[in-house]
């Protein structure tokens, strides 16, 4: 007998029957629990894939996360760069600055004092003799009283 597909249902005696017909002494049963244990295994491969597509969102998710932080560090580098160069742009021009200022400051003072004098010391000559302080009143007032009285 040769085995058909046909539109009516086939109850599992005759397939059991056709086996039996066909020479191969199958046990029903045990297919039975073969296809359960193969069902078992594909359920199982499908959870298993379901994860690993988990995982595999979440790499590139965190993989998509770490190249945003990347972007972002390699753009604070450059930032953080260009403010230094600057900075140092800035300084050098101060520098100049406070040069040029301290040049034009030792001028002015070169120009405010002039060359240094040298000042000449009198010579003391010894006929010359030096002229007396002037003393005060009060200091002249006893001889004065005693030049006016007779005495």
């Amino acid at each position: 007998m040769r085995l058909r597909p046909t539109d009516q249902p086939v109850s599992a005696d005759q397939v059991g029957s056709q086996f039996k017909e066909k020479g191969m002494d199958m046990n029903i049963q045990k297919l039975g629990v073969e296809v359960k244990t193969e069902q078992q295994t594909l359920r199982e491969l499908k959870a298993k894939a379901i994860d690993r597509q988990v995982q595999a969102k979440a790499a590139k998710a965190k993989a998509k996360a770490a190249k945003l932080d990347y972007k972002k560090v390699r753009a604070a580098a450059k930032n953080t760069k260009k403010l230094l160069m600057e900075a140092e742009e800035k300084v050098e021009q101060q520098r100049r600055v406070l040069a040029k200022a301290e040049k034009r400051l030792a001028k002015a003072l070169s120009t405010l004092h002039g060359p240094p004098k040298v000042r000449a010391v009198p010579a003391v000559t010894p006929d010359v003799k030096p002229t007396p302080r002037p003393r005060p009143r009060e200091a002249l007032a006893p001889f004065a009283l005693s030049a006016a009285s007779p005495g």
